[in-house]
């Protein structure tokens, strides 16, 4: 229970990234752009920063994906699909490192 405490702000900051970031684009072009950059390096420094703080954490990249998926199936239909596994891949990666960079108490 206290993992997800911790993880609960930074939960919320990328269901905003999720959601409303989409909100901004105007057509096809720039949907795209915001899919495939904008999200993806706001959540690796969102993971980054979580994982710095916290250390890594396998559940904090199994719920973001659970939180992406409606956004999925009611945005971006089919093609969402295969990005699923890029974020999970940049989801860790910004973890692990955030890890590997933070300082541990000792």
């Amino acid at each position: 229970m206290e993992n997800f405490k911790n993880m609960l702000p930074y939960l919320i900051c990328n269901i905003a990234v999720f959601y409303l970031l989409p909100l901004l684009t105007k057509d096809t072009g720039s949907d795209m752009v915001i899919l495939m950059f904008g999200i993806p390096m706001i959540c690796f420094a969102i993971s980054f920063v979580y994982g710095k703080k916290h250390a890594f954490h396998w559940l904090y990249t199994i719920l973001l994906i659970w939180l992406f998926l409606p956004k999925m199936f009611s945005y971006y239909w089919e093609y969402g699909g295969m990005y699923i596994p890029i974020y999970v891949i940049i989801l860790m990666a910004g973890n692990f490192l955030g890890d590997s960079f933070g300082k541990r108490k000792t």
